[in-house]
């Protein structure tokens, strides 16, 4: 038996991030972005300051489970009023730095 390692995966893998940037399999993104499992990642808000209420809806027809925010060096004031909104629709939010 042989094994070889799969090296195409059909879901977007976060493959790094730091330093303003993700990484989603080899492409790099410094631009806020909505990823899903599968499909094109696709570009989002301007900056963190345009995240509000609104910024979320482009979310729901995705049904999202968990909203993973990569929040780095920002200000997280608001981020209970929006963690709500998703719980209202039956999605976590969580940060991460």
């Amino acid at each position: 038996m042989k094994l070889h390692e799969h090296t195409h995966s059909p879901i977007n893998l976060i493959t790094a991030y730091g330093g303003g940037s993700i990484r989603v399999g080899a492409q790099r993104y410094e631009v806020p972005l909505v990823l899903a499992p599968t499909g094109m990642p696709a570009p989002w808000i301007a900056s963190r300051a345009a995240l509000d209420a609104g910024a979320l809806e482009a979310l729901w027809p995705l049904a999202p489970r968990i909203v993973l925010l990569g929040a780095a060096d920002t200000d997280l004031a608001d981020l209970p009023a929006l963690r709500r909104i998703c719980l209202s629709r039956g999605a976590a939010l969580e940060s991460m730095d």
